[in-house]
């Protein structure tokens, strides 16, 4: 269940900012549905760069290759995405609807080094 993928993510700690990323699940022609992670760009702690040119720093890469190897296969991340900002309720729950709204829009940017079919 996500609500188990997210507690995963969560004991694995090595992210600092937790309000800057998200696993949410994404209808998928072949797999039925899939796992993505949604990071803010303020994590990549660079604005300089270009959103075709993003990539993951070092504890990122760390993070989601430990969160990889606690999952079942079809429970792993298929997709990461960088957004401006999770959007969020007043009282700070994210919004999955307009997050995944976003997605299905292609309002966010994919980081395409971690890319896994």
């Amino acid at each position: 269940s996500l609500p188990r993928l997210r507690d995963i993510w969560f004991k694995i700690g090595t992210i600092e900012r937790a309000h800057s990323y998200y696993l949410v699940s994404v209808p998928d022609p072949r797999l039925e549905n899939k796992v993505v992670l949604i990071i803010q760009k303020d994590l990549l702690n660079n604005d300089k760069v270009k959103p075709e040119n993003y990539q993951l720093n070092a504890a990122m890469k760390q993070s989601l290759g430990e969160y990889q190897n606690q999952v079942l296969p079809f429970e792993k991340v298929r997709n990461v995405y960088v957004i401006d900002s999770i959007p969020r309720t007043d009282l700070g729950k994210v919004q999955e609807k307009v997050l995944l709204q976003m997605i299905e829009k292609g309002a966010v940017y994919e980081i395409r080094e971690h890319k896994m079919e």
